[in-house]
């Protein structure tokens, strides 16, 4: 029987693997993708999305087609419960599959916590197809003239880039928009360099959106409590961070700290060797990283050698992650921010240059 590699998941590392598969799959190895979604959408490109610059097929690739080509094939559905010690996937179609190896690169969740009594005007960012078309049926709900208020929760690269596409969407359809980024004690873009962040600061400012560095809580639907301040909100965005999904818990394998998959070097499990894991789903327990797409798009590469070598029980090679990871936040007004360790710039040069990455990234696995 040939060996079953199951890849959980169609993440930006998964993409990686299955263009390599497309001339390099081993006639051996059944690998069977296991996706909730006909399309994987670019996190990267979502703030272009709701500023206007792209259409929604322009950000999305199409696993149908990537995994036909590469002779993988494709289940539409959710995991529902992993049994690691008997390696069996619990489907939300029914089916249950075994494996022999297992590869997840599923993502995380959006951490709400204390936001949730806020009620129906939550709008976590993932996943990002349901959060963009909420969006748009939420302003479309909007008359021309009327005024819209919408908090930004999370101070990140994400939460700032939102914050700023979202005002743009509204005032294109005519709205007046009342936007807060609400970032907590950290302020914007912790761990950034401080010219990053006072740049950042300066181009909120000017763009008329109130960045409040405290703790949000909701009080009741539509109202949320900010320091000493309660505010009325028509929509609140949750870009707060990275929370582990709840099938996680009860699988059986080994988790790190955070509730994530804990892995090595190699991206490979702590408890099951079998298993991989790649992106925010996993955590490195030699080497903490950021919960960044950075990382799970430059892992792909590893991933892809470590799996194929493990089903022929040969030697794997760590991921090495770069010391200083590039960041281009788009601006939402023809322009982009850089940030790059302890360098920065903006304009309409550093938009065209995300641009291009953002699409040539996406017509890598669309051709």
């Amino acid at each position: 029987m040939p060996k079953r590699l199951i890849l959980l998941g169609g993440g930006h590392a998964h993409l990686r693997v299955l263009k390599h598969l497309i001339e390099h799959k081993p006639a051996e190895l059944e690998v069977l993708l296991v996706s909730p979604s006909p399309w994987q959408y670019y996190s990267g490109m979502l703030p272009g999305l709701l500023a206007g610059d792209y259409a929604l097929q322009d950000c999305r690739v199409d696993l149908a087609s990537i995994a036909r080509r590469a002779g993988v094939s494709l289940i539409i559905a959710a995991v529902e419960h992993w049994d690691a010690p008997q390696r069996l996937l619990d489907l939300s179609d029914g089916r249950s599959l075994s494996y022999d190896l297992l590869s997840v690169n599923t993502g995380s969740e959006t951490q709400l916590g204390e936001l949730q009594a806020v009620g129906d005007v939550l709008l976590p960012i993932k996943p990002l197809d349901h959060f963009y078309q909420r969006c748009q049926q939420l302003f479309d709900a909007y008359a021309p003239g009327d005024t819209a208020t919408v908090a930004v929760v999370g101070g990140g690269a994400a939460g700032a880039e939102i914050a700023m596409a979202v005002q743009q969407a509204l005032q294109t359809r005519s709205l007046c928009a009342d936007t807060l980024l609400i970032t907590g004690k950290c302020g914007v873009l912790a761990g950034h360099a401080n010219a990053v962040k006072r740049r950042l600061r300066q181009l909120l400012q000017h763009k008329g959106i109130e960045v409040i560095a405290s703790r949000a809580r909701a009080i009741e639907p539509g109202r949320l409590e900010v320091g000493d301040k309660q505010l009325r909100v028509d929509l609140l965005i949750a870009t707060t961070g990275a929370r582990a999904p709840d099938w996680l818990k009860p699988a059986g394998v080994s988790l790190a700290k955070d509730g994530f998959i804990a892995v090595n070097a190699c991206q490979q499990s702590l408890s099951h060797p079998e298993v991989f894991a790649v992106g925010d789903v996993a955590s490195r327990v030699d080497k903490p990283l950021d919960k960044s797409g950075v990382h799970a798009v430059k892992a792909g590469g590893v991933l892809c050698h470590n799996l194929l070598a493990a089903a022929k029980a040969q030697t794997l090679k760590p991921y090495k992650p770069r010391p200083v990871s590039l960041y281009l936040l788009n601006t939402a007004d023809g322009k982009a921010l850089l940030s790059w360790g302890p360098l920065t710039a903006q304009g309409a040069w550093v938009l065209k240059w995300k641009h291009w990455l953002d699409s040539t990234f996406i017509r890598e696995f669309n051709e």
